[in-house]
């Protein structure tokens, strides 16, 4: 009788109960979701840092320079502050800081040490 029931719900697997069907679906689905969501993770750190318009008029007006090296800085903190679960954070290199969307690793304004030193929405900080 029980062969008639897992036949019926699922005939292909002769003699398997269909809960261990079941439960090994769900290790599979488990499985592919933690393999996508290290992808999505790897091609999100591997983007390139970027600038949103108002930053880059920020750093051009208060004459704030950037070295390739100074842009690694930022990202490697980045990488850092996604992988505490930061979303809005504040940086803090070389007596400037910077606030950056950790999602979209995009620097969302930049502020020397002779401009505002109050901060709000940010929900992580980072002093390089």
């Amino acid at each position: 009788m029980l062969q008639r029931v897992t036949q019926q719900i699922d005939p292909r697997i002769p003699g398997v109960q269909p809960d261990r069907v079941r439960q090994n679906q769900t290790l599979e689905q488990k499985r592919r979701q933690t393999q996508f969501e290290q992808i999505l993770q790897d091609k999100l750190r591997s983007q390139n840092l970027q600038f949103s318009a108002h930053a880059q008029s920020r750093l051009l007006e208060r004459n704030i320079n950037l070295e390739p090296e100074d842009i690694a800085r930022l990202e490697g903190a980045l990488d850092q502050i996604a992988e505490k679960g930061g979303k809005e954070s504040l940086i803090v290199m070389d007596n400037v800081s910077y606030v950056v969307s950790v999602p979209n690793r995009t620097v969302i304004t930049a502020v020397d040490e002779a401009h505002s030193n109050v901060f709000t929405n940010i929900d992580s900080a980072m002093l390089l």
